[in-house]
C-alpha cells in the first residue's frame, strides 16, 4: 500500500517463458518491496519523520489509523536498512565527488554513554556526510583502523582526518591511512583545555558544596515546606481569585513560605543557564554557585525592608542564613574566584578559536571559516597564547600560573611520514 494510492489490488502474473509484456510487474517493483505489504514511499515517511524530524512512531500512527503500529514500527527499521543499502550503492559516486574537490576531511569519533553500545564514526566535514559508523567493542586502535580501511575502500582515502587526543585513534589513523596527515580537531582540543582548566576549581567547590551539605539541606527544608503548604490550604482558590481582579487575603505564613518554595525552583533551574553543550562548555556546578549568589542577594535585599522581616516567616529568615554561611565560607570563596578566572580564560579562548556557543543548536551547527578568516583567526590564536606565555611569567598565584601554562600547550599535529 504506497501513501499515493493509499489501497489497491494488484495481481501478478509469473510465465515460464520471456514474452514481450514480461517487464508489466517493474512499475509494482518500484512501489512496493517484492512480498511487502507496504510501499517504499511510507517507509520513507516514516523514516524521515522519526530519525530527521524527531517525531515520536506514536504521533504517526495518529495520521494512519488503518495500519497497525507494529507495521509502521517494520516500516521504521526497514528504511534504515534500505537507506542503508543506497548509502553503499553511492560510495562510487561520492568517492568521485571528493576526487573532484580535492579530497575528503573526516571527523572520527565514538561514542560512549552509559548503558549504550560503542559506535565509532565517520564524518564528512566540508560536505556535511556520515560517511559509516560501526559498533565497536572498544576504543582500541585495531578495531579503529579495520573501520577506517573499510571506509577508505569504499569511498576513497581521504585528504586529512581530525580525532580527539586519543593514542588509540592516533596509532589507528597511522595504521589504516598511511601518508594521510591528521591531527586532533579544534572541539576535542577545546574540551580538553577546558576540563583541565576546570578540573581543580571543581573538586574544590563540588567537595566544599558536599561537606557544608548545603543542597541536603536545601532538599530537607523543600520538603518540609511542601508537606507544611499541603496541611494549611487555607484558602484553595486564592489564586483564581488573583487572576479575576478580585481582592485576596493570604497570611503571612502561607505568603513567606511560598516565597521560599519560589525561590528553591529558581535554585534548582541553574542548568537553564547554559547551552546544553555539556562539561566543560557548560560548567553547571558554577552555574548553581552563581544562581545561590544571586538568589542570596535578593533574599537579603528583601530581609531588610522592616516590614517584610517582622512579619516573614522563621523558614524564609533560615533559608538567607544557609545561603549566607555557603558564601561566606572561606574555601567556597577562593575556589569560586578561581573558577570564575578559569571560566573567563576559556572563554577568551573559545572567542578566539569562534567556537563560542551560537544559534539553538551549538553542538549541530557548522563553525565555518574561509582561508581567510582561518588565517586571522591563526593570528590571533598566537598572540592570545603570547600573551598567556607573558602573564604565567608575571603571575604570582600558582593558580593562575597553571591556567596560563594550560592554554599555552600546542596542538598536536601528524604529518605524512613523521
Amino acid at each position: 500500500m504506497p501513501l499515493e494510492l493509499n489501497r489497491f489490488q494488484a495481481v501478478e502474473v509469473h510465465r515460464q517463458q520471456a514474452t514481450a509484456d514480461s517487464s508489466a510487474s517493474v512499475p509494482l517493483a518500484q512501489l512496493v518491496p517484492k512480498g511487502g505489504t507496504y510501499g517504499y514511499d511510507l517507509m520513507a515517511h516514516v523514516g524521515c519523520e522519526t530519525f530527521l524530524q524527531g517525531r515520536q512512531l506514536q504521533s504517526i500512527a495518529h495520521e494512519f489509523p488503518q495500519i497497525p503500529f507494529s507495521s509502521l514500527y517494520d516500516a521504521q527499521r526497514k528504511f534504515l536498512f534500505y537507506f542503508g543499502h543506497l548509502h553503499r550503492q553511492s560510495a562510487p559516486v561520492l568517492s568521485e565527488w571528493f576526487l573532484r574537490h580535492g579530497g575528503s576531511t573526516w571527523l572520527i569519533d565514538a561514542t560512549l554513554e552509559a548503558g549504550t553500545p560503542m559506535y565509532f564514526g565517520i564524518y564528512e566535514a566540508q560536505d556535511n556526510l556520515l560517511l559509516d559508523a560501526y559498533r565497536i567493542p572498544s576504543e582500541n586502535a585495531d578495531a579503529i583502523s579495520a573501520c577506517l580501511t573499510q571506509t577508505a575502500d569504499r569511498f576513497g582515502r581521504p585528504r586529512r582526518t581530525l580525532h580527539d587526543l586519543s593514542d588509540a585513534m592516533s596509532a589507528a589513523c597511522e595504521r589504516a591511512l598511511t601518508g594521510v596527515a591528521h591531527s586532533v580537531c579544534q572541539f576535542h582540543f577545546l574540551r580538553d583545555i577546558g576540563e583541565d582548566l576546570y578540573a581543580v576549581p571543581q573538586a574544590r567547590l563540588r567537595d566544599r558544596l558536599r561537606q557544608l551539605k548545603l543542597q541536603t539541606r536545601l532538599k530537607d527544608q523543600r520538603n518540609a515546606l511542601t508537606d507544611w503548604l499541603r496541611e494549611h490550604l487555607e484558602h484553595p482558590r486564592l489564586l483564581a481569585e488573583v487572576l479575576l481582579g478580585k481582592r485576596a487575603e493570604m497570611s503571612a505564613a502561607t505568603a513567606g513560605r511560598e516565597v521560599v518554595i519560589a525561590y528553591h525552583q529558581w535554585l534548582l533551574d541553574y542548568s537553564h543557564d547554559g547551552r546544553r553543550q555539556g562539561f566543560p562548555f557548560d560548567p553547571y556546578l558554577l552555574y548553581f554557585h552563581r544562581r545561590v549568589v544571586r538568589g542570596s542577594a535578593s533574599v537579603e535585599q528583601l530581609l531588610r525592608d522592616a516590614r517584610v522581616r517582622d512579619r516573614a516567616p522563621q523558614v524564609l529568615k533560615n533559608f538567607a542564613s544557609m545561603l549566607r554561611q555557603y558564601l561566606s565560607d572561606p574555601e567556597v570563596i577562593t575556589a569560586a574566584d578561581q573558577y570564575e578566572a578559569a571560566f573567563a580564560l576559556f572563554h577568551r579562548l573559545r572567542t578566539t578559536l569562534r567556537m563560542a556557543a551560537q544559534g539553538d543548536a551549538p553542538l549541530r551547527d557548522r563553525y565555518l571559516l574561509d582561508e581567510s578568516e582561518a588565517a586571522g583567526v591563526q593570528q590571533s590564536l598566537e598572540a592570545f597564547r603570547l600573551e598567556c606565555r607573558q602573564r604565567m611569567e608575571e603571575e604570582t598565584q600558582e593558580a593562575s600560573r597553571e591556567g596560563y601554562r594550560i592554554v599555552c600547550q600546542p596542538v598536536p599535529v601528524w604529518e605524512p611520514g613523521a
